[in-house]
């Protein structure tokens, strides 16, 4: 009885295993085609012409940390199939967008072709977005000695312009471009004179601060001025009072606290002037930038040379 009933239930496992296997076999042969076609899908995704459409889109929506990946994989991807060009310019334009300015500054210089020229301009550019205008110009010199491109002559003048109306004392940068044929050179010229004839001396806004408060006053902070100077009489008075009644602990204790908000009034003095200087100078690089259109100018380097154009 017991070898029967073994026998039977090895049937009924045999029997099972086979239902098994037919069923396993017809979902393995309705599965390969479904990803093989997935497969296709896949690295139809990846090809040069969408990943250049898909970087191009990125850099639309200002995605440019995401589109600079997509860059470089298309250049990994694909060896060759964007020109250098088109490569160094949407390199460049991605990299200004998302204020990597050192990097720009810090890369190796082209050494010829249109490159070379594009490449010059975004770096000047970069070099004044960091306000380093002295390098600036140093570098507009070198790099534009000679008679420039006449494709990026218009690129160049309006560099020279606001490096004229940011710094006007420096007198070797006038005359490298002509005026009159700079769009709103005129206006952007008188705004420039009137906000620079308002900058204050640090040096006096240090000695008007030995008179307690004057020098925040000076810098154009009144009511800071009104409380050092109030500050700094409480405390001269406190000081000479306990001096007078021989309270020594608290005649050293009080003199120090206005000695220090006396220090303070001076250093204060000097470095509101600076930083009321800065703000007036902010002003005017926002100004200037604005009227001159100089981001507008490397949107327009990028939409004839870089991955949205129609060119490889």
């Amino acid at each position: 009885m017991n070898s029967v009933n073994c026998f039977g239930n090895s049937r009924e496992i045999n029997k099972y295993l086979k239902i098994l296997f037919i069923f396993l076999l017809i979902l393995s042969s309705s599965i390969s085609p479904l990803s093989a076609e997935t497969q296709s899908d896949l690295n139809d995704g990846f090809t040069a012409s969408k990943l250049r459409g898909f970087t191009s889109h990125l850099i639309e929506r200002g995605e440019y940390y995401r589109a600079g990946t997509e860059l470089y994989r298309i250049k990994s991807y694909y060896p060759g199939y964007l020109n250098s060009l088109t490569f160094e310019v949407t390199e460049l334009y991605i990299l200004y967008m998302a204020e990597k300015f050192e990097q720009i500054i810090d890369m190796k210089r082209i050494s010829k072709g249109d490159g070379k020229e594009i490449q010059s301009i975004f770096k000047i550019s970069s070099l004044m977005k960091r306000r380093y205008f002295s390098q600036a110009g140093d570098e507009l010199s070198l790099s534009f000695s000679g008679a420039p491109d006449p494709a990026y002559s218009q690129y160049i003048a309006k560099r020279y312009a606001f490096l004229s109306l940011i710094c006007p004392d420096a007198a070797s940068w006038i005359g490298r471009f002509n005026p009159d044929e700079i769009e709103g050179y005129d206006e952007l010229n008188l705004y420039s004179q009137s906000i620079l004839d308002k900058r204050k001396s640090p040096l006096i806004g240090a000695l008007s601060g030995i008179v307690p408060g004057m020098g925040y006053v000076y810098a154009g902070e009144g009511g800071t001025g009104i409380v050092s100077m109030i500050m700094i009489g409480l405390g001269s008075a406190v000081t000479a009072l306990s001096v007078r009644e021989k309270m020594a602990p608290l005649s050293i204790l009080s003199g120090m606290v206005t000695a220090f908000f006396y220090g303070g009034s001076i250093i204060g003095g000097y470095r509101e002037t600076v930083k009321y200087n800065k703000n007036l100078m902010d002003r005017l690089t926002f100004r200037v930038e604005k009227g001159l259109a100089l981001d507008e100018d490397l949107n327009e380097l990028y939409v004839k040379f870089g991955v949205g154009s129609s060119g490889k």
